[in-house]
């Protein structure tokens, strides 16, 4: 079992290096703060612009405002509109622990190895399970089961989800998954390897040029254990914790051999 923690401690200015926060873990996730969805107009933030223009908080451009049925995230730096700099810092992504167990066994001539690994308490988020339902002209794949009562509508004002109107890509936060209320601690345990091996009798061979003759099954990925809501925990980008997608879930392998010894 092995425990990982670091810590970003100096520059050579002593200023933060692009995503690198002193005094922070170097891994980290960077988030949008949910603040749920609006349910009434008393619940948007206002505020006056330059010119003196009240204006609701908006996401990246004023074109893109909040309204009733959409998230709420927070304005960290109270400027009226919701960008990158509103992004915060939601936890470490290295786990609380990780390591691997095998094993050996031989009896009358069949052998067994397996070898399992594990992971404990890592904070990851799952982004992948909306982003189907960003309108940008694109068709994305479904990756996992909608309902439609799971989305705000004045029938259903209390719903988890946005209304669909806000399936915009300049409406950060909605429906990209990029939001801390996606953020899962999960743990998981995968037989990495499996392999079932019989070793021929030597009575059963005369030529002096064979010593033996091992026969086997071999498998990797059989199964895994998780908590995870996605699809494979194992692939997620480990920088920054966020699965969007991108990574194929790893292949499940069977492999028959021989080996013979001269």
């Amino acid at each position: 079992m092995s425990h990982n923690r670091n810590l970003f401690r100096k520059t050579d200015n002593g200023e933060d290096l692009n995503d690198k926060v002193l005094g922070r873990p170097v891994y980290g996730i960077y988030t949008y703060q949910d603040e749920g969805i609006v349910k009434d107009e008393s619940q948007i933030p206002y505020h006056y612009s330059q010119t003196g223009v009240r204006m609701p908080l908006y996401f990246v451009n004023p074109n893109y405002p909040l309204r009733v049925g959409g998230r709420k995230i927070k304005d960290q730096n109270m400027d009226g509109r919701i960008d990158n700099s509103d992004l915060y810092y939601a936890g470490s992504t290295l786990p609380t622990a990780y390591g691997g167990v095998n094993a050996h066994l031989d009896w009358k001539g069949f052998n067994v190895d397996l070898l399992f690994s594990y992971v404990l308490g890592r904070k990851v988020m799952n982004m992948v399970q909306n982003s189907a339902f960003t309108f940008n002209k694109s068709v994305n794949p479904l990756m996992a089961y909608f309902k439609a009562s799971d989305y705000w509508s004045k029938d259903n004002p209390n719903a988890t989800k946005p209304a669909l109107e806000f399936a915009d890509p300049g409406y950060l936060g909605h429906f990209d998954g990029n939001v801390d209320s996606n953020i899962e601690n999960i743990s998981f345990l995968r037989l990495k390897q499996l392999v079932l091996g019989y070793t021929l009798p030597a009575a059963w061979f005369k030529s002096k040029f064979v010593k033996s003759v091992n026969v086997y099954l071999s498998g990797e990925n059989l199964f895994m254990l998780s908590n995870y809501t996605g699809l494979d925990p194992e692939v997620i980008d480990p920088y920054t914790g966020k699965d969007d997608g991108s990574q194929y879930p790893l292949n499940r392998k069977l492999t028959f051999g021989i080996n013979v010894k001269f």
